[in-house]
């Protein structure tokens, strides 16, 4: 039936029916009649074989055991032996036919002893039962209907608590886009009612599509006195907040929320700046119009004799200079000498002043300035550059736009400037000389600009904070402001926003719910994760090929030798101590320690392919025929083990037992074994396949297609289609196989419950550019890695995880308003987090 089966299959390759032999159609035929036989024989043949190594196993055990009772076999095992013995008794030998008939006698004898006791019980009952039937009569109508009202009462009570349950988590799925604080708290208030897979796929959703996922901490305003100006008073890297509240000079540091008091102020009101690098200080007091300089433990050291009309107000402090204005209108600013107060220079007049920046060495003012076009009276922005060692101005710069927010950059000497809408210039401080300008992304009012320890630039406008390299552009998805009446970039990579209630907000760019480490990547990157480390590279050839550790973010360039330099890259796979590049011409380059060390080529150009292991699949071109190979890349025997004709350009992926699976665009899984030969092949019914990945635990396959997953077991051929419906590009399992990680086109990211066969939640609801880059579970930390939307971020998959994470963000409780108006059943407000 097999041979049939075999010759079937490959004839019928033959879609002409009047070509085909007449032996074809029976044997087709034949084939479609006794294939269920066929398929239970082949499961009946495994089932007698592991019988009987059972069988094997348990009587040598026993005669070393000196043939103990206690070895025999019962239960389903005995019954599957005594099956085994009397269908094929020649299968078994002399030791293991005795292990039998004794673990038969033994269940004789058992179950004979069992029989005496029960009777000696039915005997003693039943003396019993004479005694207390009268009593019992009496108690069966009390029961009976205690039991109905105790049942009918529980029933209820878990109607109604599944209906509080169903609520809980509708009103936080209908939350999220509104209220996203309190999508979070009601799916924590469900979970404490009932910890199970459907309230944490609530928190998991509202922690997905949280907008403030990267909040990192919230300040209500300080208490200062009244009638004083409400203005905050920052630093210059809008880390800390310095106030004058009630004579007092108060710090507050906004990222730990500590608040330090300084001592007496010598004015209820005034202005207090601190350079954070110095220590050196201004402070402006209203009443009598006096101001002094000083250090941040002794503000008020020096008063500033040097009284002018108008307030000296300053703007900003750095290093030992500050600049200010002292007119109404900010026409005119000097520089001050923050030790003495003295004045440097002479009066720089200019207009329109909104802003003010200086370099962190206190070398450089840039005033941030506008003005008008004299014909159609249009806004322009005007960037006056001052030189602060002389105290005089070195550079104007007229833009089309207002300038949204300038910085400096201590390290390179460069002066990077956002004209709103239009783009992001870099200048050379020294000479005015523009070296860079990339288009801005975002089309909102730019309101600052920071320059973050890597060099990156932080643009914080009213409706987003980009990062962006200063001359290739965006480096990441943009994150999203809420409710943002202004924003501050800070040189940490933070942005501090002030919200339109008063309060303050430290979003941090780098984070978000659900993410426990985060790695820029280019958007368009192609990614490969291997003993904890990722190959990463321009899928478009910008940039050289790189090895980023997962554990610390740092990289590493993969060099490529001068001949291979226009030879696009296919993948790059870390190994331990060095990485493999596979190029599109089928060379593949192993390196340690920027080391040619080994070396193959398989003389045909590759279009896709996956690896498992040290095994690489391989779908390739030769002479306009596709060919699917078998690689080994075992470091010092690299090899191509097998090839095999394929239909068209295919999925492949190497089997657990050395073998290949291909699967062709059309849906149908043809596997083969590790000398060619054709093992099985069939429909999957997987339509337009994008990607393929496999189970290493139950070697599962699961297919990515424009509608959804397929999963393919192919040890029984069973197929399921997951009922996710969106375009998928990247996949992988984790948990041992019991959860799938599906990454849609758009770049969305989602769990799948495999054992339950239902959704788990959102993870990442970001969109951008997304590479077939499978992602990879680690078991140490029961976390996976997923490239998408310009990151390499890791996602853990412990619920108590996600459940900690929602009450570390949102930081409280419902509030007894919150807990009338939302929260089911009534009673007294509860933590979702205790």
């Amino acid at each position: 039936l097999l041979a049939t089966f075999v010759d079937a299959r490959l004839l019928t390759f033959d879609n002409d029916p009047d070509t085909r032999e007449p032996t074809v159609e029976v044997a087709h035929e034949a084939l479609v009649q006794h294939w269920p036989r066929f398929r239970l024989w082949v499961r009946d043949a495994g089932d007698s074989l592991r019988v009987r190594q059972q069988i094997a196993a348990s009587a040598a055990a026993w005669e070393e055991h000196g043939r103990d009772d206690g070895d025999l076999a019962r239960g389903l095992r005995l019954e599957s032996a005594l099956e085994l013995a009397a269908s094929e008794p020649e299968a078994l030998d002399p030791l293991e036919r005795e292990f039998v008939a004794a673990s038969d006698r033994l269940r004789t004898a058992e179950a004979d002893a069992q029989r005496e006791r029960i009777e000696h019980e039915h005997r003693a009952n039943r003396r019993l039962r004479s005694l207390l039937a009268g009593v019992g009569l009496l108690l069966v109508v009390a029961l009976v209907a205690g039991f109905f009202a105790v049942g009918q009462r529980n029933d209820a009570r878990a109607a109604n608590t599944e209906a509080e349950l169903a609520k809980l988590i509708s009103d936080s799925a209908a939350a999220i886009a509104d209220d996203p604080e309190l999508a979070i708290l009601l799916a924590l208030e469900a979970h404490r009612r009932s910890p199970e897979p459907a309230t944490e796929q609530a928190v998991l959703n509202a922690l997905g599509r949280s907008e403030i996922g990267s909040r990192a901490a919230t300040f209500e305003p300080l208490d200062i006195a009244e009638g004083c100006p409400s203005t905050t008073q920052l630093d210059r890297d809008f880390l800390t907040e310095r106030q004058m509240a009630e004579g007092r000079f108060i710090a507050r540091d906004l990222t730990t929320g500590e608040i330090t008091d300084h001592g007496p102020a010598p004015d209820v009101c005034g202005t207090w700046n601190v350079d954070p690098v110095t220590g050196r200080s201004v402070v402006d007091a209203e009443v009598g119009m006096r101001r002094w300089v000083g250090t941040v433990d002794q503000p008020a050291a020096t008063e500033i004799t040097d009284q002018r009309d108008g307030t000296l107000f300053p703007f900003r402090i750095a290093g030992d200079r500050f600049a200010a204005s002292w007119d109404l209108d900010g026409s005119t600013w000097t520089v001050h000498d923050a030790t003495t107060g003295e004045q440097v220079g002479s009066p720089v007049e200019v207009s329109g002043v909104y802003d003010v920046t200086m370099h962190p060495s206190g070398d450089y003012v840039a005033l941030l300035g506008q003005s008008f076009d004299d014909d159609d009276g249009a806004g322009i922005g005007r960037l006056h550059v001052i030189d602060a060692r002389i105290g005089a101005e070195v550079h104007t710069f007229d833009t089309e736009r207002f300038v949204g927010g300038v910085a400096f950059d201590a390290e390179t000497g460069e002066l990077v400037v956002a004209v709103e809408g239009v783009a992001l210039r870099t200048y050379d401080v020294a000479t005015g000389e523009l070296v860079a300008e990339t288009p801005l992304p975002s089309t909102s009012e730019v309101r600052s600009v920071g320059i973050r320890p890597d060099g990156a630039v932080v643009v914080a406008s009213l409706g987003q904070v980009d990062v962006l390299d200063r001359r290739a552009g965006p480096v990441r998805q943009p994150v999203e402001l809420r409710d943002a009446a202004h924003a501050l970039a800070r040189p940490d990579g933070t942005v501090l926003v002030f919200r339109s209630d008063g309060r303050m907000e430290v979003v941090d760019v780098d984070t978000r719910p659900l993410i426990d480490r985060a790695w820029p990547i280019p958007d368009q990157a192609q990614v490969s994760i291997n003993a904890g480390r990722a190959g990463v590279f321009d899928a478009f050839g910008l940039g050289a090929p790189e090895v980023v550790d997962l554990q610390t973010g740092e990289r590493s360039d993969i060099p490529v030798d001068p001949d291979q330099s226009d030879v696009p890259i296919v993948w790059v796979y870390p190994e331990d101590g060095g990485s493999w590049t596979i190029f599109a011409d089928g060379a593949m380059v192993l390196r340690r320690d920027d080391e040619v060390v080994d070396r193959l080529d398989i003389g045909v150009r590759i279009n896709t392919g996956t690896r498992v292991g040290d095994l690489l699949g391989l779908v390739s071109v030769r002479g306009g025929d596709a060919v699917a190979s078998l690689v080994d890349l075992t470091p010092g025997a690299p090899r191509v083990i097998v090839e095999v004709p394929v239909t068209d350009i295919s999925t492949v992926i190497p089997s657990l037992d050395g073998g290949l699976h291909v699967l062709a665009f059309d849906g149908t899984l043809t596997t083969y074994d590790s000398k060619g030969e054709l093992v099985s092949e069939f429909d999957t019914g997987a339509d337009e396949v994008r990607i393929l990945t496999l189970d290493p635990v139950s070697e599962r396959l699961a297919v990515g297609t424009f509608g959804g997953v397929v999963l393919i077991d192919t040890n029984t051929g069973e197929i399921e289609q997951l009922q996710d419906g969106s375009q998928v590009t990247n996949l992988g399992f984790a948990r041992d196989g019991s959860m799938l990680v599906i990454t849609g086109a758009d770049g969305t990211v989602r769990l799948w419950d495999l054992e339950r066969d239902a959704p788990a939640g959102l993870v990442w609801d970001g969109t951008g550019s997304v590479f077939s880059s499978p992602s990879w579970y680690d078991p140490e930390t029961d976390s996976v890695w997923v490239a998408t939307s310009g990151l390499l971020m890791e996602v853990p998959l412990d619920p108590r995880r996600w459940v900690q994470q929602a009450c570390d963000l949102v930081g409280r409780d419902l509030t007894e308003r919150e807990w009338e108006r939302w929260v089911p059943g009534g009673g007294s407000p509860q933590s979702g987090c205790s």
